[in-house]
């Protein structure tokens, strides 16, 4: 496998022993944090993964309207770029990157910076969270709201006429 020599750098780096699965997929904990590094022979190109955090159930739409700007042109994300597992309903990272040329440490420097960025997005998720379940509590201690009468549409009592 031509990823062995980065799998072998990375266990250096991480002090312990790692070995990926049969389809180069590997799964190692950074300070108590879990990543995944997936192989792809094909490209010769590593796929590594952080899941950050869940999101808030309540007005969900308005954190993945922020996570999803923030993925516009790779701007915010430094390259990578945030997902959502439905079914688990957990966000993620993910830095797509070829191997073509670097050597082990600059493959370690990489992970490093990946986590770095993965700490980042962990924490502004929280915070979009920590935003959306305020909101939902002062939503809940203001009650059922009266609609406004600017949005009340005005029903007509006189039936519409239909011109043929």
């Amino acid at each position: 496998m031509e990823a062995k020599p980065y799998f072998e750098a990375l266990s250096q780096a991480l002090g312990l022993e790692l070995s990926p699965s049969a389809s180069g997929g590997l799964f190692f904990q950074v300070e108590g944090r879990g990543l995944v590094l997936q192989w792809l022979e094909e490209p010769r190109a590593f796929v590594l993964h952080a899941e950050l955090g869940p999101l808030a159930g309540w007005g969900e739409g308005d954190i993945c309207r922020t996570l999803l700007g923030a993925n516009f042109l790779l701007a915010e994300t430094q390259g990578a770029a945030l997902s959502l597992d439905a079914a688990s309903n957990m966000v993620g990272l993910n830095y797509f990157f070829p191997v073509f040329g670097q050597a082990g440490q600059d493959f370690i420097n990489l992970v490093n910076n990946f986590v770095e960025l993965a700490d980042l997005w962990r924490e502004k998720l929280a915070a979009l969270n920590a935003k959306q379940e305020e909101r939902a509590r002062a939503a809940a201690q203001a009650g059922p709201a009266a609609p406004d009468a600017e949005e009340t549409p005005e029903i007509s009592s006189v039936p519409a006429m239909l011109r043929v």
